[in-house]
């Protein structure tokens, strides 16, 4: 796993405690020492943590700088790559995820993208992904290989082709690669199904589940079959969800798929990698293309506040399922009743992000 983001300098947990004992205990206390109303104490509160905060230096106090792609420390990450790559030391997982960081840092169509790419097929090569090495190779020279080290992805290109020809004269159902178009490898885990018929309108619930109202339980769910254990009835994608920071240079961060060894950067940052270009395109669409430049000092000074990082990642979801527009938004959920609706109403066959 790669290093965790956070800094307990910078913890945002415990600078507000130290705010609150420091400055703001003593200012609500000195302000409402006089006051008996709680909606006007609870008022009181609000106003006065809201004038400290106005003022605060936030950016001075946590050190936020903008997250930019820097080729030095693309060049630092790669150096560190080679030294656990060399026969003596021999970690290349370890040497992997150094190529991958490095792969992040790098300025798209640099030499030290090129390079970092060209280390990763080597990679590759000693594991035997033989489809994955030439992917690499391929990202490599997309990204202006150097010509004078241009032999040494011809000569390894050469070898692989050689390899995977005679492998498939061994195994003939293997498939040869096709240039371009490479796709990640599959998970290797099967996916759910459920047990049972599904709703009509909510394709993702077994019809056996109702939805039940009455004074014991209020609003519940029953089933009207007898499960067994291991039963599924219900599959039911995140409306967010967050890929930890440990894993951010070993797994999609849209599909969270494992698929270290061919993973692509997002061009706006050094925090998220991808697994296809599809999938880097739908997670900004969706939601990173606000949050792109202040991901990695989020995660920096979210401490052990994980939960903060999901709420980051929500309302960014919810911003983008409404282009932007604040007062639709707004408008949306001031005339929304929570009385009339429940996942039963709804049409999930066409329902949206916005749904």
């Amino acid at each position: 796993m790669s290093e965790k983001l956070s800094d307990d300098k910078c913890n945002v947990t415990k600078l507000f405690g130290e705010l609150w004992r420091e400055s703001l205990k003593q200012r609500i206390i000195e302000s409402t020492k006089d006051q008996q109303d709680k909606e006007k104490i609870a008022e009181i509160i609000k106003r006065e943590i809201d004038d400290f905060l106005r003022t605060f230096p936030f950016r001075d106090r946590f050190n936020l700088q903008p997250d930019a792609k820097d080729n030095a420390k693309a060049v630092a990450a790669r150096n560190c790559g080679n030294d656990l790559f060399t026969p003596l030391i021999g970690e290349y997982l370890e040497s992997l995820q150094h190529y991958n960081e490095s792969i992040a840092y790098s300025e798209p169509g640099s030499e030290a993208r090129a390079l970092a790419y060209g280390n990763r097929s080597a990679v590759c090569l000693k594991f035997g992904l033989y489809e994955e090495c030439l992917e690499n190779i391929r990202l490599a020279r997309a990204s202006k290989y150097p010509v004078r080290l241009a032999y040494k992805l011809k000569k390894r290109e050469q070898h692989v082709k050689r390899c995977i020809d005679k492998d498939a004269g061994v195994f003939p159902d293997r498939v040869k690669h096709t240039p371009g178009k490479y796709r990640p490898r599959d998970s290797g885990h099967p996916a759910l199904k459920l047990s049972y018929e599904a709703h009509a309108n909510i394709p993702h619930l077994a019809k056996c589940v109702e939805l039940r109202q009455n004074k014991e339980f209020g609003r519940h769910l029953v089933t009207t079959q007898n499960l067994k254990a291991g039963d599924v009835f219900l599959i039911e994608k995140p409306y967010a969800n967050l890929l930890c920071d440990t894993e951010r240079y070993k797994r999609c961060a849209f599909c969270q798929n494992e698929d270290r060894f061919t993973l692509i950067p997002c061009e706006g940052c050094t925090v998220t990698m991808y697994c296809s270009e599809e999938c880097r395109d739908k997670a900004h669409k969706q939601y990173h293309r606000y949050e792109c430049g202040v991901l990695r000092d989020c995660w920096r000074i979210v401490g052990l506040f994980v939960k903060g990082m999901v709420g980051l990642r929500t309302v960014a979801t919810a911003f983008a399922s409404f282009e932007q527009d604040l007062e639709g938004w707004n408008d949306h959920l001031n005339t929304l009743n929570e009385t009339n609706v429940n996942a039963f109403t709804m049409d999930w066959n066409n329902a949206t992000v916005r749904d």
